[in-house]
């Protein structure tokens, strides 16, 4: 089965992990993990998974120029932004995930701050993951999740 080229969700010219965000500043910016899940261990719900997260994606980097992103994975998605303050962004996209919920699907994110260099992004990144999979105390849990 081929890849379909619009699953790979960037808001830059090119999916570009280590590059995104260009982060001129030197400062920790905000971030945030995003990921949707079976609510029940029944089924992968990968279908579903992925309409939401193409859904999720199109709500808030079509709406709003000061977020980008990338999607890590078919589950997962990560957001930037370089011109808001932390918790103004964090409101943002948990009110975007509030109006997102779908019965079968629960949502988990993770915020936190990235900075340069590259290898602190990763780590930073790499480690918010961690904290979804392990729904560390420090995650947000939305509609149940």
């Amino acid at each position: 089965m081929e890849k379909d080229e619009s699953d790979y969700l960037t808001t830059h010219e090119k999916w570009d992990l280590a590059g995104q965000p260009e982060n001129a500043r030197m400062e920790p910016i905000p971030t945030c993990l995003v990921r949707i899940a079976p609510r029940h261990s029944r089924t992968g719900l990968n279908e579903e998974r992925g309409t939401w997260v193409k859904r999720f994606w199109t709500d808030v980097t079509e709406n709003d120029n000061r977020i980008a992103g990338l999607r890590l994975g078919w589950s997962n998605v990560i957001y930037f932004t370089e011109v808001m303050e932390q918790q103004p962004f964090e409101d943002l996209i948990l009110s975007k995930i509030r109006s997102s919920v779908v019965p079968d699907l629960k949502s988990l994110v993770k915020f936190s701050t990235i900075s340069r260099p590259v290898e602190t992004k990763i780590k930073e990144i790499d480690r918010m993951d961690l904290q979804l999979t392990s729904i560390d105390k420090g995650c947000h849990r939305i509609n149940d999740a």
